[in-house]
């Protein structure tokens, strides 16, 4: 923009300290001044002039009353001088400068319209004169901080407020649960990688000279050797002539749990602790979800359910819901699984889901 865009160009003072550090702050000064002469502001500098004939004193206190605006660059002296903490002799002129620009800041009731606080990359904002600590300032070695100071000498915004629209309708709010947004076959999908990476390994304790490693279930797993009954069940009410020649007979696992789930919904595993009841379990249901659930005598693939006893919670005095269980445990594991899908699982509700529970 150019200088004639403005009938009359803003005028600006620069107040400043003549720092002996760093060496080229002088030409820095200097550099600000013709820069902001270039962009179209009446600025005014001591290095412009030789001699004032009114003296220093006087043209200080002049230049101050007629700028528009007084911009103080604030280095550690600049701040030492004009708050009166510098050695007697020393820097006079910025001593004289920084009682005007107070005198003037008490006389406007503490409005401050007038004097801008600016800093060099090497100072900093503690620099700043203590009345002027709250109001913004601007680092002008940065391109945009320069812009932003620019606009508000020249009475521009930086930042333009758009115009302001007509008032429209309210866009209710669309109430949702999270069990609607949740496809029942993406958290089935979700729900079984957490399961093969969760019972997919088991660790081989090993000793001190042999670390503990995680293995692939399937690949390590032993068979064991299941009876097909036994002798207590002739007690439960079975004939004798039906235990005859089955008693001793041994079947593979999948053998035995293939007989039990075509003839039955539910099975329980008892067993003494170490027995293998756990890894058994995770067997099969590793079965399933790598699709070898024919091997259990399933036609399709059920969906395994996983709950360790110990996440079983108590509240209120009694057991926390089994499907809520089963969503905190899976939210433990990053998969958010509302709990009614679970109890939808659980019941067979949702098409195609059987359930394999463990």
């Amino acid at each position: 923009m150019s200088k004639n865009d403005f009938e009359k160009p803003p005028v600006v003072f620069i107040s400043y300290s003549h720092d002996e550090q760093p060496v080229e702050h002088m030409n820095r000064v200097l550099a600000f001044a013709d820069q902001l002469t270039a962009d179209g502001i009446e600025c005014v500098l001591d290095q412009y002039e030789e001699a004032p004939p009114e003296g220093w004193p006087m043209w200080m206190d002049r230049q101050i009353r007629q700028a528009d605006f007084v911009l103080m660059l604030c280095t550690e002296t600049y701040y030492r001088r004009v708050s009166g903490q510098e050695q007697p002799g020393r820097g006079r002129g910025v001593k004289w400068e920084g009682r005007l620009v107070f005198q003037h800041f008490y006389q406007s009731d503490g409005l401050n319209k007038k004097f801008v606080p600016v800093l060099f990359l090497y100072c900093h904002p503690d620099d700043i004169p203590d009345p002027f600590q709250s109001d913004t300032h601007y680092m002008v070695d940065d391109s945009e901080q320069y812009e932003k100071l620019y606009a508000r000498l020249t009475g521009r915004k930086y930042t333009p407020k758009p115009e302001r629209g007509a008032i429209r309708q309210v866009r209710r709010k669309t109430r949702k649960t999270e069990f609607l947004h949740i496809d029942p076959s993406v958290a089935e999908n979700e729900y079984r990688a957490v399961l093969r990476d969760e019972l997919g390994t088991v660790k081989m304790l090993g000793s001190p000279d042999v670390p503990s490693v995680p293995v692939d279930l399937l690949d390590t797993f032993v068979s064991l050797d299941i009876t097909a009954m036994s002798p207590g069940q002739g007690r439960a009410g079975l004939k004798q002539k039906e235990m005859v020649g089955r008693t001793n007979r041994k079947l593979s696992p999948e053998a035995t749990l293939k007989r039990a789930f075509e003839a039955h919904r539910m099975l329980l595993i008892l067993g003494d602790p170490g027995s293998g009841k756990t890894t058994l379990l995770k067997y099969c249901a590793m079965l399933c979800l790598k699709n070898r659930h024919k091997k259990l005598g399933f036609k399709e693939s059920p969906l395994p359910i996983h709950l360790p006893l110990r996440e079983v919670e108590s509240i209120d005095g009694g057991l926390r819901p089994l499907h809520e269980c089963l969503s905190r445990w899976a939210s433990r594991h990053y998969v958010s699984t509302p709990a009614e899908i679970f109890l939808n699982w659980l019941r067979g509700e949702l098409k195609g889901s059987g359930t394999f529970f463990e």
